[in-house]
């Protein structure tokens, strides 16, 4: 929060599979899936993990965020 500490990578996910994910929690069975020992649906059981298979830098996000701010830019006649 001081800005002492290194920049780290992250884990990133397609925006177009957590859409996927979420129609697919959004419309699971509740039947099919596991209950606790009181027969109350247990969300432990389904969960939609989405992930790159490895971490992409700091760096890399921010170069690829700014070339698509500047095609944007460029395809609605703003100037950077």
């Amino acid at each position: 929060l001081r800005g002492n500490s290194q920049v780290q990578s992250r884990l990133c996910a397609d925006v177009r599979d957590v859409a996927l994910a979420h129609v697919a929690a959004g419309t699971m069975d509740l039947t099919t899936v596991a209950t606790t020992d009181d027969g109350d649906f247990d969300p432990m059981e389904r969960r939609y993990i989405l992930s790159t298979e490895k971490r992409l830098s700091s760096e890399l996000v921010s170069d690829a965020l700014k070339r698509a701010v500047t095609r944007v830019q460029g395809q609605i006649g703003i100037e950077g």
